[in-house]
């Protein structure tokens, strides 16, 4: 028996599906981390190389690449909790959630101006979404 031409584009197609189809169900990229960048570039002189805490250890600084003011860290499938560690002022954590292969999330940071009790100033550097 003889594959004809159609016969091999018809198997040719099928098997385009097929890889498709697995790239899809795989999570739809082709790079295996998942990543969680941090935008300092509102105050880099402030924010650069503060040290990044993730799940409550410490995983990096916030480092330029280039002019690029951003870093991006490594994290597992699920639920992470993410901080940035200023020597005088105090981080309000941010929830951050990757399940796909490949996915990114990207958080700035930024001051934001907080008032305690007593109607006294402080700043808190927080990571936003």
């Amino acid at each position: 028996m003889q594959l004809q031409p159609l016969h091999l584009r018809i198997g040719a197609v099928a098997a385009g599906i097929l890889l498709v189809a697995l790239f899809v169900l795989g999570g739809g990229s082709f790079g295996g981390t998942r990543i969680v960048q941090i935008e300092f570039g509102l105050a880099p002189g402030e924010f650069e190389g503060l040290a990044v805490e993730i799940d409550g250890r410490v995983v990096g600084r916030l480092e330029r690449l280039g002019q690029a003011t951003r870093s991006g860290f490594e994290v597992g499938r699920g639920t992470h909790s993410v901080c940035v560690r200023h020597p005088e002022l105090p981080c309000e954590p941010a929830s951050v959630a990757l399940e796909r292969s490949g996915e990114r999330a990207r958080l700035m940071l930024d001051f934001e101006e907080r008032y305690d009790a007593d109607s006294r100033t402080m700043q808190q550097v927080l990571v936003l979404r």
